[in-house]
């Protein structure tokens, strides 16, 4: 039973990113990041390639990615084990995985400090992780709008 199965949090993340481009509308992005905060102590690796178009005030973006997460994380979040059943008949432990997606964004600035951030994020996820028991899908689909601040 779905409501039988105990709650994941979700961790608290710190790594390094790159960018790097030969234009501000291109560039490449590089991330690995750990879980910092004890949640999971998995990992998770990122590379894409963002194209961005300035058009008046705001900037349009398309990010193909590549998204890899280690098995600590992927089981973390997708595994079922003895916290989730005692029927060790049911559980489930997932492997590393990468995930393919896209980000779509658009964002424009109304100073120097605030601005508007909206996104969709489609991610396909690998069988390591769609086998789980907890997931009926192959994909996520992510929307997003907020306002941001830049120091």
């Amino acid at each position: 039973n779905v409501d039988s199965i105990a709650d994941r949090r979700n961790g608290g993340h710190a790594g390094v990113r790159l960018h790097a481009g030969s234009s501000p509308a291109n560039e490449w992005q590089f991330s690995v990041e750990k879980d910092i905060a004890g949640i999971h102590q998995g990992v998770k690796a990122r590379i894409a390639w963002r194209f961005s178009h300035r058009w008046q005030k705001w900037l349009f973006s398309v990010s193909p990615q590549l998204v890899w997460n280690n098995r600590t994380f992927n089981d973390y979040y997708y595994g079922i084990d003895g916290k989730d059943t005692p029927d060790k008949r049911l559980w489930y432990s997932a492997g590393s995985g990468f995930r393919p997606g896209v980000n779509v964004a658009v964002t424009r600035q109304f100073n120097k400090h605030w601005g508007l951030l909206a996104f969709t994020r489609y991610q396909y996820l690998p069988d390591a992780v769609t086998e789980s028991p907890l997931l009926t899908g192959h994909d996520i689909l992510t929307v997003f709008t907020g306002l941001t601040y830049q120091f």
